[in-house]
């Protein structure tokens, strides 16, 4: 197993340069979401294991990590359009197939 951390890679969605992790080569894909003032960190002790059976990506929503913050006032109102928006962007502009 491995224990480094997964290198940074970012993809532009709309305006925003968003943050993600991406490892492992095969099964299916488990795409992490964290909550609220979360970022990918909060899955280092889990995206490991689910990589060996799986290829994980592990994102920093819109505002937060290392991702660049939404240009509108983040709300909870905001907070489920922007990320049914983003998950949709994001997946396209990384490649990503269905999850």
């Amino acid at each position: 197993m491995s224990t480094q951390t997964p290198e940074d890679q970012y993809v532009k969605v709309g305006d925003i340069k968003t943050r993600f992790w991406a490892l492992g080569d095969e099964g299916t894909t488990v795409i992490m979401i964290h909550g609220i003032s979360g970022f990918v960190e909060n899955w280092s002790l889990n995206i490991d294991a689910l990589a060996q059976h799986h290829r994980v990506y592990a994102i920093d929503l819109a505002g937060f990590g290392h991702s660049d913050q939404p240009p509108v006032p983040f709300t909870f109102s905001y907070a489920p359009m922007e990320l049914s928006l983003s998950m949709i962007s994001w997946r396209y502009n990384a490649s990503i197939g269905p999850a």
